[in-house]
């Protein structure tokens, strides 16, 4: 998971950023902006304590039907989903 988020770069999408457990992992230098979603208010609460980097947008979402009404289509150079997969429905 490192070395993956590591080299994110361009404009950054993490979809499902719970508390922000992946955040350390991002290469800054890399990246020309980094837009957080998840579903839960107190999860993204909890995301922006380990952030203190004003260009980090924060989003209250749900991936599953929200994000290209959100966004629109090719808004992101990178896309990270490395925890909410294995919550999502099949639908």
């Amino acid at each position: 998971r490192t070395k993956l988020i590591s080299q994110a770069s361009g404009h950054v999408l993490e979809i499902g950023v719970g508390t922000g457990l992946n955040l350390d992992k991002y290469n800054l230098q890399q990246i020309k902006s980094l837009t957080l979603v998840d579903i839960s208010g107190g999860m993204l609460q909890e995301a922006k304590k380990r952030v203190d980097n004003k260009s980090v947008r924060f989003v209250q979402a749900d991936a599953t039907s929200e994000l290209v009404n959100l966004f629109g289509e090719d808004a992101f150079d990178t896309v990270v989903d490395s925890f909410s997969l294995c919550v999502m429905g099949n639908e």
